[in-house]
């Protein structure tokens, strides 16, 4: 279940998601990465990254690391720690643009 935003209204103040610095480890070498949050395709067409992650963890255990594993090669991660991270940061973000965290100030920090 999404758990993003639960909480009781007037009491959160801030959200901060804490990610990696490897979150775009699947950007082709030579980029230039800027602090943004880039997207997942297939061919042209952004993915649905809450549907990901549904769909992940809609799954048993194996079925969901077998899967998990199929994503990392098709976009590139070197591990499903950093697909996750970056799956994380979507939807964060999303959150964020809905304005759906109840006004608080959403942050997400790359160490």
């Amino acid at each position: 279940a999404d758990k993003i935003g639960t909480y009781r209204p007037g009491q959160l103040q801030a959200f901060v998601h804490v990610s990696t610095a490897f979150v775009n480890l699947n950007l082709p070498h030579e980029t230039s990465v800027q602090e943004r949050i880039y997207p997942l395709k297939f061919g042209d067409r952004e993915i649905s990254h809450a549907r990901v992650v549904h769909d992940l963890l809609s799954m048993p255990p194996r079925e969901s690391r077998i899967r998990s594993a199929l994503l990392c090669r098709t976009w590139g991660f070197t591990n499903t720690y950093a697909l996750g991270k970056h799956l994380t940061e979507q939807l964060v973000d999303g959150r964020r643009r809905l304005n759906s965290v109840g006004g608080a100030a959403v942050a997400i920090v790359r160490p």
